[in-house]
């Protein structure tokens, strides 16, 4: 994101609304991913919170799906 638009982010929630702002992703696309990014962050730093269930349903109901639009 830096060499394309001379621009960085703090997190990798915030590329995806950024790359959103620059036209790159749709907005809706980008907000999902922001969330999935949200979870990765859950998972890798706070993992003893990590409800598998809903880990489970919520990659079943819309995760894998906005990875393939992405």
């Amino acid at each position: 994101m830096s060499e394309a638009f001379n621009e960085s982010a703090e997190s990798y929630g915030e590329a995806f609304i950024k790359l959103a702002y620059r036209g790159v992703l749709s907005s809706d696309v980008a907000e999902e991913m922001a969330l999935l990014a949200k979870l990765r962050n859950l998972i890798v730093h706070r993992y003893w919170l990590v409800d598998d269930i809903r880990i489970y349903e919520e990659a079943k109901s819309s995760g894998i799906s906005v990875i393939k639009k992405f």
